[in-house]
């Protein structure tokens, strides 16, 4: 089995007193989180900082750790792989939003318990409550 590791994060802002999460939509057509593979001699914050820029056009700071999470999908050519991603906490410090083309159909912001609603991964979902426990007083 192969091994692949991501990082990724969820992306906050606070508008109108209300605090505000970016979400893309992944070329399935469902709502997430920015994420993607790590570089060669890159690690889980850098990736996730840079990933994040490049899927949503927005500059973020890391503020902690969130989660990791683990599964196996099976990709056609290489077989099962191994996927672990870790989520950091990123607030937003500028940049506009734009979807990276031909990676990410979609990109906005969506206040944090809709954005739990709205996403079509029950493990982002996981991410997404946890980010919450820590982002409300």
């Amino acid at each position: 089995m192969i091994d692949e590791k991501s990082a990724g994060g969820v992306v906050y802002r606070l508008k109108e007193n209300q605090i505000e999460i970016v979400l893309i939509k992944d070329r399935y057509e469902r709502w997430t989180l920015p994420k993607g593979k790590l570089e060669p001699g890159e690690d889980s914050e850098r990736a996730a900082l840079r990933e994040i820029a490049e899927e949503t056009g927005i500059r973020g700071a890391l503020v902690s750790r969130l989660h990791t999470v683990r599964y196996v999908y099976s990709d056609q050519k290489r077989g099962p792989v191994n996927k672990t991603v870790d989520y950091f906490l990123v607030k937003a410090v500028g940049g506009d939003l734009v979807p990276q083309p031909g990676e990410v159909l979609a990109v906005r912001w969506v206040e944090l318990s809709r954005a739990i609603q709205e996403c079509e991964y029950e493990n982002t979902v996981d991410v997404l409550t946890r980010a919450a426990q820590r982002l409300r007083p």
